[in-house]
């Protein structure tokens, strides 16, 4: 019997080391609880949308290569033809891309008018500069006209 005192005598010590009761804990504990589930649907929303923009942005970059490659294909081909045509048909002008990716690539500009060796633009003299500038721009408006270019007159006005 003696043993029985000293464990409920024990038991009543741990219950006043315990500290006062929280009647309000279990308030507290659905008002967390609810918090909980409600940052947990924060989450997985945030978690959607991010997967949801990744994939955006990955369409976008695949049509954006496509359409710099192609765009690039056909100002190249004007450019080489342009040259030729302001130098003479033994000139030679290319551009190409330097780099893994095509839409952060570096845009590489060779000329080499007629008697010269291939080179890059940066030694040329400065009239080879800007006839190879104009070749360039004008390869580009070829592809892209300027919507500020003004229409020319038909026969008729």
């Amino acid at each position: 019997m003696n043993k029985f005192k000293n464990n409920v005598a024990e038991l009543k010590s741990h219950l006043v080391n315990l500290g006062s009761i929280n009647f309000e804990a279990v308030t507290e504990y659905d008002e967390q609880n609810e918090r909980l589930i409600f940052l947990t649907k924060q989450i997985k929303d945030l978690t959607e949308s991010e997967k949801t923009l990744k994939e955006t942005i990955r369409e976008i970059n695949i049509t954006a290569e496509e359409r710099f490659e192609t765009t690039f294909k056909q100002i190249k081909e004007n450019f080489s033809n342009l040259f030729k045509k302001l130098f003479s048909d033994d000139a030679v002008a290319d551009i190409s891309l330097s780099g893994d990716n095509i839409l952060e690539s570096n845009i590489d500009i060779i000329a080499k008018p007629p008697g010269k060796k291939p080179r890059s633009i940066d030694m040329l003299s400065g009239g080879e500069k800007t006839l190879t500038a104009i070749a360039l721009l004008f390869a580009i408006y070829l592809v892209k006209p300027s919507p500020f270019s003004p229409s020319l007159p038909t026969k008729s006005q």
